[in-house]
C-alpha cells in the first residue's frame, strides 16, 4: 500500500516533489498545491458534504474527467440550494418558478452562505486537519465571504505567484433565467 503524503518526513516530501519536478517538467511547488487540491476534494466527498456539493469548473474537467490537463488552484463547488434556502423553495423544488422567488431565494442564499460554510464545511476540513495533524488554516474570504481559504505550510516555494493555498469557491447552481446568470447566479 502507498504511503500518505502527509506521513511522509518533509526531507521525503521535498525528494518526491523534487523527483516528480524533474519527470513531469512542472513547478515542485504547483505540484505541491495539487496534492493539497485532491487531499481536500477527498476530505469533501468522504463526507455528509458528497450530497450536498457538486464538483464543477476547469479543475473538475482536469481532474475527474481528464478533458483537460492544466493547473488548478481553485475548486469550484455548487451547492444544494435546499440546504441554504429550503424555506423559500415551493413544496421542495429548488427551481424558481417566477423572478420575485428568485430574488427572495438568491438574497435569502447570499445571507446564510457565510454561515453555512462556516457551521457545515469549515469544521469537516478542520476536523480532517486535525485528525492527519496537519498544520493548516481556514479562513472565511471573498467580497460576500463566499470562498474558504485553505492555507498549507508549503515545502516547496516558487516565485510567488502562487500562494500556498487552496481556495474553495461556492457557487448556486443556475436555474431558470439562465441568460441572466454568469455561472454564480442565486
Amino acid at each position: 500500500m502507498a504511503e500518505s503524503w502527509f506521513s511522509l518526513s518533509r526531507e521525503d516530501q521535498v525528494e518526491a516533489l523534487e523527483f516528480a519536478a524533474a519527470s513531469t517538467g512542472r513547478p515542485a511547488h504547483l505540484l505541491e498545491k495539487d496534492i493539497w487540491v485532491v487531499w481536500v476534494l477527498s476530505v469533501i466527498y468522504e463526507s455528509d458534504l458528497a450530497n450536498k456539493l457538486t464538483f464543477k469548473g476547469g479543475t473538475s474537467l482536469s481532474k475527474v474527467y481528464r478533458i483537460i490537463d492544466r493547473f488548478s488552484e481553485d475548486v469550484d463547488l455548487t451547492y444544494d440550494i435546499r440546504e441554504l434556502a429550503a424555506d423559500f423553495l415551493i413544496q421542495g423544488n429548488p427551481i424558481p418558478d417566477s423572478a420575485s422567488q428568485e430574488k427572495k431565494i438568491s438574497s435569502a442564499v447570499r445571507h446564510r452562505l457565510p454561515d453555512w460554510i462556516e457551521v457545515r464545511v469549515k469544521p469537516i476540513i478542520a476536523a480532517a486537519l486535525a485528525k492527519v495533524g496537519l498544520d493548516a488554516s481556514l479562513t472565511l474570504a471573498g467580497k460576500d465571504r463566499d470562498k474558504l481559504i485553505l492555507s498549507y505550510p508549503a515545502v516547496k516555494t516558487g516565485t510567488g505567484y502562487s500562494a500556498s493555498t487552496i481556495q474553495l469557491e461556492f457557487g448556486a447552481p443556475c436555474y431558470g433565467r439562465a441568460a441572466s446568470c454568469s455561472n454564480r447566479c442565486l
